[in-house]
This record gives C-alpha cells, structure tokens and sequence, in this order.
C-alpha cells in the first residue's frame, strides 16, 4: 500500500551529505511510501545534472502487545453442573486504535492435582467468560495458566501475547452427611446430635483464617438447630434440636467468602442425608422389624366430588342367596379402608312408574366399608308402610318380590381436623426374629427378642441401637454377645437394662458365660452382666415392672433367693444385694404371670392365667394393695348377684374376666387389659377392657383379631406446643387385628396399630383412631411402655 509523505510521516526524511536520512514516522501508521531524492553538492554541478535517486520506505506493522487482567484464584462447588463465570477475564485490549480489528484468543494450560477433576475442561470465550464442568464427585485445586493472544503477529519484533498468568482454581467439596449419633430424642427436641460426615471444615477446601461456625449450621427436617458446634472436618454437633416429627432428613449447610484480590466470592454447599433420624415419641416391634413412633399431622381435608361406584345407573341386585354386584368393585382395598361411605338409594324407573311419587320416602344410612364384598351395616329402602313388604333391603338378601333398585353410592373421606395423630415407621435391623420387648436407657434403645444376625460380632435375642443413621439405617450393636433364649421382657432400674425371658445364660464379649436363669441386667458402662441380688431364678420371666428401688418380676417360677414365690416375686434396694428378695402373701398360682402394670409397689396390678391371688380367688387378673391381694370385680354385677341368687351367672368368675390377661398398661386410677377373654364384669369385652372405679367397661367395641401388647403414651408434653392439640394420654392397642369398632356402631380400618385416646376430664375414652403403619402389614407383638419424651 503506497501512502503519501504526509500520512506516513510526520516529519519528511532528510538526507545529509553522508548518507544519512532522519525522519520521524507518524504514530500508528505503516504502509510504503516511494521518495524521490535529488541530489546536490556545494560544487559545480555536472553538465548532465545529478541522478534523481527512489528511495522505498516500507514501514512495518509492529504488533503491539495485548492486554487483560485475570483473577489469581476462584473457587467453584463440585456438581454445580455447567458453571460460568461472566467477566472472568477484564481490561482486555488487543492494541492501539489502529489494531482494533485484531481477535483476542485465550490459551489456557492446566494443571490437575486431582483427577478427572473436569468432565468439560475449561475454556474461555472472545469475551472473556470463563465455563467449565466439574467431573461427577470430584473436588480439589487446579492450576490454569492463562495466555491472553490476539492475532497480530509478532513480525519484526511485535508481540501478540502476554506473560502467561497463573489462577487457582478451587473446586470446593460438599460436605458429606455419612452417619449421625443422638439419644432417644424428645419429640420436641431438647437433645444434642452429633453429625459424622467430612468436608465440613478447612479440610475439606475451607480456608484456614475462616470462620469455621460462624457459616456452618445443622439442619434437621427442614429447620436449624438453635446453634451447631464445629468439632473437626468430620465431626459437628447440633445444639437443640428442632422440634419435629416423623423421619427427617438431616443435613449440613456451609456459606462462606471466599476471599480474593479482586473482591468477594460468596460460596454455599450443603449435604445431606434422608430419613436418618426419628423423632422417637414410642416404639413398636415385631418380625424382623423396630418402628419409631411419633406425632402425624394429616394434610388438610380437599373439597372433593363424591365418586359414584355405579357408573351410569348400573343395576345391583339382589336374591335370596345373597348380592349379585359386589359394590365395592372399582375400589382398592386402601379406598375401602379410607372411606365412609354413604348411600344413596333410590328405585329405578320402571318401579318408580308403578307407585305414585308421594308415596316414596328414600332413607339415607351410612355404611362402612370393611375388607369383605359386602357392607357392614343394612341398606333401607323404604316405601309408606302400606307397602311395608317391599321395604326392606337388608345386608345379604332381601324378599324376591322386590324390584332390583338402582343404587348410587357416594365416597366422602374421613377427615378429623384438629387432631395430633400418630404413625410408626420401621427402621431395619438386619436380624431375623421377633421384637419382643424394648428399652431405652442413656439414649440408647434396647431391643430383646427371638432373633439373630449374621454380622460379626453376632447378635443373639438381644442388640441396642442409637438414633444413629446413615445409608443403611440404625447402627445396631450387639449386647455382649447376646443371652441363649427368648428375650420376653425388659426394664430400666438403677441405671441398668434388666432383661427377662426364657434364657438360663448369658455372654460377655470377653466369651465369659454367666449362668442368669431367666433374669439379667446389662451394665452399660461396665459392658457386663450381672445377676440382680446375686440370684439366679430357674424358669421363666414374661414381665417387669421398676418403681423406684423396687423391681416386680412375674412368669412362671416356684423359688426366688430360697424362698418359695409362685411365680411373682420383688428384689429392693441395691441390686447386688442377696437379701433384697421377698414374696408377695403366697404368690399367684393356678397359672403364671404374663403382665404387671403400676406406679408403686404398694400398688399395681399382675395379670396372667392365674386362678388363685394368695388365698383369694381371682380370673386372670389382681391388685397388690401393699398388705394382700385384691380381685378385680365389677361392682354392679356383684351387687345384681346379691341379689339375684342365679348361681350359674353369679358364679365368683363371671364378675371379672372369662379369660386369661397377656398385656396391661396403667394411669393409676385406670387399668387397661388385652388378652383372651370375651366378657369382663359380665358384659361383652372381645378381649380388651378397663377398669375404673371396681366397674370393667370395653374399650369401644374391640377390634377384629388378635390383641398382643397395649401401651398408654403421651405424644404431646411441652406448653408450647398444646394450644389447638390433642395433649390427652392414649391407649395404643397393637397386635394383629384389621378393623377397629366404637361403641356406636362405627367402625375404622386399621392395620395391626390403633389407638384410642383419654378424656382426662370425664375419664372416658374417645373413639378409635388408626395408628398410620409400616409399609407393610406386619403385626405389632410389642409397644414400648414408657413415654420418651424426656
């Protein structure tokens, strides 16, 4: 390109009697310029003159050095995804005006202290974006060294690159929620939990001159604990947990500045576990299984349309021999156990044409479902009374002369809002057995059955656990190494776990064995066994029960420390003491002890298949008053057999129970039974009642199937919590056993848990309520029979 003289210089070029030419270019500019030179000197001139000399100036493009400015370290989160980070690289300049045309290109070397530390390496755009991936799980520190480049050239001495600038890159791990270790919480968490995991300090990527509590905080079921407490990159503690319910995740969140020269980073990361801790209010057992119990709140009730189970009028009709249409067809069986339902019915066309309209009244009765095809409760269609022999359409039949109605059904849920229910999950234990009976004692959960593991070491009849969680559930430890029977009972007293059943030995993990007969305590600290008072009774033990410094033991047994028991004995004061056994006035024969309930051992209660309370003849269940034995007889029916004189409905038995009692709970004024006996007092029991004021009642209307274990507990204790809420003990009834039924008629589907709560103020008992249960339909064999709320 050819540019004239005054374009490329700024001052024209002189030429000196030497040769020599000075000039000065104009800034910026290059090109080629063609001069011509005239010669001349101071002498006389040659006749044919000086020859005109061209002299070419080519001024070369000098690539000017590019700029930019790029931060000396970031920090991402690992599986952040695709991360961008907009204005990585700033002040970037290719050049002078004149090179505005040119390309800037970054040229990024890096280098990995970890590996595969980016699915998607990094890379940074013309203007100066930096994006990158992170590979999956991976964290730690990359070296980028960054080149900034434009497209100049570097002809004759130009520079078309800057130094090559070093930046960290922090890819910052998330921390790691591995296990937890807490106490048998409260339900409104008054307790600490430890939190197992790593990356949750400088270890893990944080620097060392932060803060490490000020932006690190436990979080459980959603809510902070009051405050968290930084131990180690492993290790933090939850102060005051949040108050909750059920299962709940647990998780950590860390925010934090990462501080660079160029400003302020904000980082967050968070981990997390799912499920892993219980807010524990009870607990239930049974096959293979432990469950948490605690507070349900049920979601608020939807308006929804009644849902017709017969489609487009369809006909169901009836004969003699029972429902032609099963009404609950299009129904799952969780429907049919979720529902009331309603029904509406009505004739159909050609009956309705055959009576005039004034003479049809249509009745409106409510029905519950239960698992069978049929409705529990009769259907009335009714007709005036001069047609009385078409009235009645009754549960499986009705006269043949009735028309076939058609009938539509309307489902409606059953909502109760207002209330604090209750619901138990499972939580795996690795064994295979029954959950007989459990405890907790220093936070941690004592579980004694029929079971064993395969883990080492081997858990026999007997484990403990924590609220402790991770990925596979409760951390689970053996007890010792377990004891050679049934384990059928278990108690707190003097800070031991008093275990009871049908074993006669006991193993340390030292291998030691100690001979126990069927009674033993665990001491926690020593990690031991010992016999409680030194003494070793031959038999078996199926219930406990701890009141102070005293602890009642009933089964089957003949002697305790010497002396003759029949099978209910009592050991007081220190538990290694030899002489703290004593009897109770003759013992409790013509059967054994299954359960004992009370809050003094001046008073409780002993239930069994026994016949006989000392010298007093009894029906499976007594009161020790602290002197001697007392039956339990319904006062009205020994009044009305005073006075009647029947000896066959008067006999001694038929005012208490018909049967054998099997488990028992108490509030002190109340007593609450369960076993096999069909009437109590005299009146219809099905195999649960209580006895208040010397009168037996049933509780509700029973249930169908079998009762195992009954436990009063309290789901609802702290002030705060109470306004709009149920605070009321209940009874929580468990066994094997599909459908609950109240005393007016109603009745709810349950499965193998139910409960029914306390009206402290009448002293009466509300209707049934179903206990939201395990996954699966597993019978409940035990329910711990004290509160843990703490």
């Amino acid at each position: 390109q050819e540019y004239d003289c005054t374009t490329l210089f700024e001052t024209f070029p002189v030429f000196d009697s030497k040769g020599y030419v000075n000039f000065t270019l104009m800034p910026g500019e290059f090109g080629k310029a063609t001069i011509k030179v005239n010669p001349t000197n101071q002498g006389p001139i040659p006749e044919d003159g000086f020859e005109t000399l061209t002299v070419v100036f080519e001024v070369a493009d000098y690539n000017t050095k590019p700029e930019c400015t790029i931060p000396p370290e970031i920090a991402v989160v690992e599986n952040s995804g695709p991360i961008i980070f907009d204005n990585f690289v700033t002040d970037i300049s290719v050049g002078p005006e004149n090179e505005r045309a040119q390309h800037m290109i970054f040229q990024i070397e890096t280098v990995n202290t970890v590996p595969d530390l980016f699915s998607s390496p990094p890379i940074i755009d013309a203007g100066g974006t930096l994006m990158l991936t992170t590979g999956t799980d991976r964290y730690g520190e990359a070296l980028l060294s960054i080149t900034c480049l434009d497209d100049g050239g570097s002809l004759f001495g130009g520079s078309d690159r800057t130094n090559a600038t070093n930046t960290i890159l922090r890819v910052f791990p998330m921390p790691r929620v591995l296990g937890l270790a807490a106490e048998a919480v409260p339900l409104h968490g008054r307790a600490e939990l430890t939190v197992h995991g790593k990356n949750f300090g400088s270890d893990g990527g944080r620097r060392e001159d932060s803060d490490v509590e000020a932006g690190i905080s436990v979080i459980v079921g959603g809510t902070p604990c009051a405050s968290t407490e930084f131990l180690s990159d492993e290790q933090l503690i939850c102060h005051g947990i949040p108050p909750g319910n059920g299962h709940s995740e647990v998780a950590v969140s860390i925010s934090e500045t990462f501080g660079t020269r160029t400003g302020d980073q904000p980082i967050f990361r968070s981990g997390s576990l799912s499920g892993v801790f219980s807010y524990t209010g009870f607990l239930a057992g049974g096959q293979n299984y432990l469950a948490t119990g605690s507070r349900y709140f049920p979601a608020p009730p939807q308006p929804e349309q009644p849902v017709p189970i017969f489609v487009n009028g369809s006909l169901f009709g009836f004969n003699e021999s029972g429902a032609s249409f099963n009404p609950l067809a299009n129904l799952s069986q969780s429907e049919r156990n979720l529902m009331l339902w309603t029904a509406l019915c009505r004739n159909d066309s050609n009956f309705r044409s055959n009576f005039p309209e004034g003479n049809l009244s249509i009745a409106v009765t409510r029905m519950c479902a239960n698992s069978s095809a049929f409705f529990r409760h009769d259907i009335f269609c009714t007709l005036e009374p001069v047609f009385s022999n078409l009235s009645v359409l009754s549960q499986y039949n009705v006269g043949s002369n009735l028309i076939d109605p058609t009938c539509m059904a309307a489902a409606q849920e059953e909502v109760d809002q207002g209330r604090v229910l209750a619901k138990i999950e499972s939580r795996p234990l690795g064994i295979a057995g029954v959950v007989r009976s459990m405890q907790v004692l220093h936070g941690t959960v004592y579980v004694g059955g029929s079971f064993q593991s395969g883990s080492e070491p081997s858990i026999v009849n007997v484990l403990s656990c924590r609220n402790d969680g991770d990925e596979n559930g409760l951390f689970v430890r053996s007890v010792g190494h377990g004891v050679d029977g049934s384990v059928n009972a278990m108690m707190n007293h003097q800070g031991l776990v008093v275990l009871g059943g049908t074993f006669t030995s006991a193993r340390s993990l030292s291998g030691h064995t100690l001979q126990s007969g069927a009674l033993v305590a665990w001491d926690h600290h020593e990690q031991e066994w010992l016999l409680i008072g030194r003494t070793t009774i031959m038999g078996s033990i199926a219930s406990l029960l701890s009141v102070g410094d005293h602890l009642v033991v009933g089964g089957r047994f003949q002697q305790v420390a010497g002396e003759v028991a029949n099978n209910i004995a009592v050991h007081s004061g220190n538990v290694s003491d030899p002489l703290g056994w004593h009897s109770f006035e003759g013992g409790l024969t013509g059967g054994h002890v299954m359960a004992l309930a009370g809050e003094s051992v001046s008073e409780f209660y002993a239930g069994g298949s026994f016949t006989m309370a000392g010298t007093t003849k009894v029906r499976g269940v007594a009161r020790w008053d602290g002197v001697a034995w007392q039956r339990l007889a319904d006062e009205d029916c020994v009044q009305a057999c005073r006075h009647s004189g029947d000896q066959y409905v008067c006999a001694e038995s038929s005012c208490e129970l018909d049967g054998p009692v099997t488990a028992m709970a108490s509030t002190g004024t109340m007593l609450f039974v369960a076993g096999n006996f069909q009437t109590a007092g005299n009146k219809a029991a099905g195999g649960l009642a209580f006895y208040i004021n010397q009168r037996w009642n049933s509780i509700q209307a029973g249930v169908r199937g079998s009762v195992y274990t009954v436990a009063l507990i309290r789901l609802d204790s702290l002030p705060e919590v109470r306004d709009g809420l149920r605070i009321t003990p209940c009874l929580y009834v468990g066994g094997e056993f599909d459908r609950a039924f109240n005393a007016d008629g109603s009745s709810v589907a349950v499965s193998n848990i139910a409960r029914v709560c306390l009206d402290t103020e009448q002293l009466v008992l509300e209707g049934w309520e179903p206990v939201a249960s395990l996954p699966s339909s597993e019978p409940v064999y035990t329910l711990n029979q004290r509160e843990l709320v703490l």
